[in-house]
């Protein structure tokens, strides 16, 4: 019995989509709508329900930039398309770096909110390549070093809240143990998994 050259080609096909990772361009417009969102009710509460003197004006625009590029995408691509994985590298780069923007200009290291940094790079070793991922780990390194040295102080009400740079020196080791180790057990799961 000769089997199905159809069903063969589909078969390769998949096999093929699956030892290549990467992603569906509406799932990364979804993920950075699902950011936006969250980034304008930080900002909304920090600032104005908790009247938290923040860069207001900045911080929008760093949002807003993050708005058009998601934009962008949605009407430049098909949002069913599948992104290979520099594709989608390329706009988890872009995420990261706006949020790293977002944290520089609300306290660096200090902020809270630093933990999500967390996320492109998670995402990246879900979906996409080693390759991939480890240039995400390699942006996220280089902005959280550059936060633990330079970013605009924590918005804080009254006399500035500072931190001793040990504090911050703990911040980066634990957000950087925890990005790497987190990094690569999602990876090796979705690995397992794409197997």
């Amino acid at each position: 019995m000769t089997a199905n050259p159809d069903l063969r080609a589909r078969e390769l096909a998949r096999a093929l989509e699956l030892a290549s990772p990467g992603v569906r361009a509406g799932t990364l417009v979804l993920i950075r709508w699902i950011a936006i969102v969250g980034q304008l009710l930080a900002l909304g509460l920090i600032g104005g329900v908790l009247h938290f003197p923040l860069p207001l004006l900045p911080a929008l625009l760093t949002v807003a930039a993050s708005v058009a590029v998601n934009l962008a995408v949605h009407w430049r691509l098909p949002q069913g398309r599948y992104l290979n994985g520099r594709q989608a590298g390329l706009q988890l780069a872009f995420d990261l770096a706006q949020l790293l923007v977002l944290l520089y200009m609300t306290g660096g290291l200090a902020n809270p909110f630093t933990v999500l940094i967390l996320v492109p790079v998670t995402i990246s070793a879900t979906l996409l390549s080693r390759r991939s991922t480890m240039m995400l780990l390699v942006e996220a390194l280089v902005g959280l070093t550059a936060l633990s040295l330079v970013a605009w102080p924590l918005p804080w009400i009254g006399e500035a809240l500072r931190f001793p740079p040990i504090y911050h020196f703990g911040t980066w080791a634990a957000l950087v143990l925890g990005m790497g180790l987190l990094a690569a057990y999602a990876w090796q799961i979705s690995a397992e998994a794409r197997r």
